[in-house]
């Protein structure tokens, strides 16, 4: 199995970081940790219009974007490689992919059907509790995700599969809602700019909800023969 968690904006400088002696990302922290972990320290975002989209063009197909215009909107249908694909030929395996977002940002819905998807859940499919800037926090959206998996026959123990979960809480400005804001990681002391100090406490929140899937894969009967990708 795959599960790949895409996550907004997420770069390596944060993990393993520590602000004021608190960690930014303890649980990324331990995951690196991990003998099993295999980390690649050297990720940045790209910022430009479609960018948002791009890595699961890359992740997905192992593709470069286009240089003009956004792929997803010019080639919604061309006959892309992919490794739902691959792994369909090869292991009969299902993919799913978990978003929070309406399917026409960035012609999602089209898009990946393009890629190979067999089912998606997004934006009506789940209960709006919480909310950052009209969109489901990842805590929610994680959870309820997991729930989905959990409770139906989307991915049954034992056999394969491929999940996509697409983070939206770590996108620009950074603004957490104070039911998000981790008491504890509390940097109003620190030396920094805002927008960098938001940026860190959006990052930290994030960490933190990965748990929710990390932890339900591991409860799993197929974890050891799992791989997860964030």
């Amino acid at each position: 199995n795959l599960v790949l968690i895409i996550c907004e904006s997420l770069e390596s400088w944060p993990i393993g970081a520590r602000v004021d002696g608190k960690e930014v990302t303890p649980f990324l922290n331990s995951l690196i940790a991990d003998s099993t972990t295999f980390y690649a320290p050297n990720m940045l975002t790209q910022v430009a219009a479609g960018h948002s989209i791009d890595a699961q063009l890359m992740f997905t197909t192992g593709l470069l974007p286009a240089v003009n215009g956004i792929y997803s909107m010019k080639y919604p249908q061309h006959e892309y490689p992919s490794l739902n694909k691959a792994l369909a030929a090869d292991r009969d395996a299902r993919s799913l992919l978990f978003m929070s977002d309406k399917l026409i940002t960035w012609n999602q819905g089209v898009i990946a059907r393009s890629f190979g998807y067999d089912s998606i859940l997004y934006r009506d499919n789940w209960h709006l509790d919480e909310t950052i800037d009209r969109h489901l926090t990842d805590g929610s959206f994680l959870r309820q995700s997991v729930d989905a998996v959990r409770q139906g026959n989307l991915w049954p123990e034992g056999s394969p599969a491929m999940l996509t979960f697409i983070t939206y809480t770590g996108h620009f400005p950074f603004i957490l809602n104070k039911e998000q804001q981790d008491p504890a990681f509390d940097l109003s002391g620190a030396p920094l700019p805002p927008r960098l100090r938001d940026y860190l406490a959006d990052v930290h929140y994030v960490d933190a909800q990965l748990r929710t899937v990390v932890d339900y894969l591991r409860s799993r009967s197929d974890y050891d023969r799992t791989a997860v990708v964030i």
